[in-house]
């Protein structure tokens, strides 16, 4: 039984250009509300900004140090967004210093999930990782479940999907921040993809996560999970033939070096979660975390800005480098969309709140 029918508005390019100035707008409208995917709770802290720690003129000085990791590139607009927010905080809050570490310095998806998690590191900026406490956030990359970007933001910021999103978080003392967005993924290949046929005997990586496993399979590529930091090398070596990643991602990380062609098949959206563990989060007073989370919601304003503003200078880029960009054909994009159908009936069979978030989508997506 299929549980979501996915409807895809097919725009040109001059149609999205035209939307663009007005999508900014709505975007960065969207950011100035950034709601908490779990309740703060707890009285513990790792920076001693809690009960004891000096003081001066009422305010606490004693020093505090987050750790703050990502698995991107260091010019990446994810670690754009993430020093841009360290700068500004560093005035905000003087007694608190954000150590940033990009590039997979602090671990993998997985390992800063299970390290925010168990507070030896303070705060991540990650995709689906998460996903191993809070299995709900795995649905905003399910293959072909939005038609748009505005459908995209509209429903990762509806209240009901925060909660539902939230659920597993706060028991593993992680408390969301907001969402820093990483772009559409687009498949990205050795040789030509422009038709079902082509993914036969293709050495397809994806993420070690089930659901991109499922993604790999339901497309007929053999598929090999593979951790982020070892993909680049196994590209130049021939170990793998393909993957899927978002243009920006592309530039920074320098896959052009190492491929040859990109489909722009657009089959997810990706998002990147600002989370902290609890115990540091409450480390902060209370006006503290007031003005942690209003500059975060400034820094994801400002990163929303350059990841909107930059995908056609990165197509342009790509270009440059040799790659071959791809459009699908109508017909591949619809074989595309229906291969997938597997997917979302996974999720569904897997997860018992997925009927409830798939009505949420075909609300929202009804009402625009």
């Amino acid at each position: 039984m299929r549980f979501f029918s996915c409807i895809i508005i097919k725009r040109t390019l001059d149609e999205k250009e035209k939307k663009m100035k007005k999508f900014i707008v709505i975007l960065i409208a969207i950011s100035l509300v950034v709601v908490p995917l779990a309740g703060c709770g707890g009285n513990g802290g790792n920076g001693g900004g809690g009960n004891g720690a000096a003081v001066e003129n009422g305010a606490p000085t004693e020093q505090i140090i987050f750790r703050f990791g990502n698995v991107f590139a260091e010019d990446s607009y994810q670690s754009r967004t993430m020093t841009y927010f360290v700068e500004l905080l560093s005035d905000r809050i003087p007694r608190l210093r954000v150590d940033t570490h990009f590039n997979s310095i602090l671990g993998d998806e997985l390992g800063l999930s299970e390290s925010v998690s168990n507070g030896s590191v303070d705060m991540i900026a990650i995709g689906t990782g998460i996903g191993m406490f809070a299995p709900n956030v795995l649905a905003s990359e399910l293959p072909y479940l939005f038609e748009s970007w505005e459908h995209y933001y509209a429903v990762i910021n509806d209240p009901r999907y925060l909660e539902i999103i939230s659920r597993g978080l706060a028991e593993n003392n992680v408390i969301s921040l907001g969402f820093n967005p990483i772009g559409a993924r687009h498949l990205t290949s050795n040789r030509p993809i422009t038709s079902m046929d082509d993914f036969s005997g293709l050495r397809f990586r994806v993420p070690n996560l089930p659901l991109f496993i499922q993604m790999g399979e339901s497309f007929g590529a053999s598929v090999v999970p593979m951790p982020f930091v070892e993909l680049f090398t196994a590209l130049e070596s021939g170990v793998v033939d393909s993957m899927e990643m978002p243009f920006n991602m592309t530039i920074s990380n320098r896959f052009y070096e190492v491929t040859n062609y990109i489909i722009q098949s657009a089959h997810m959206q990706t998002t990147s979660m600002w989370l902290i563990n609890e115990a540091s989060y409450n480390s902060l007073t209370a006006a503290e975390q007031q003005i942690l989370r209003d500059t975060v919601r400034e820094a994801l304003s400002y990163g929303i800005e350059i990841l909107v503003h930059g995908d056609a200078s990165d197509i342009e880029y790509l270009e440059s480098q040799g790659i071959t960009v791809l459009t699908p054909s109508p017909a591949f994009l619809s074989d595309l969309i229906a291969a997938t159908q597997a997917v979302r009936d996974w999720f569904a069979e897997e997860n018992p709140d997925a009927l409830e978030i798939f009505a949420i989508v075909e609300e929202i997506r009804d009402s625009m």
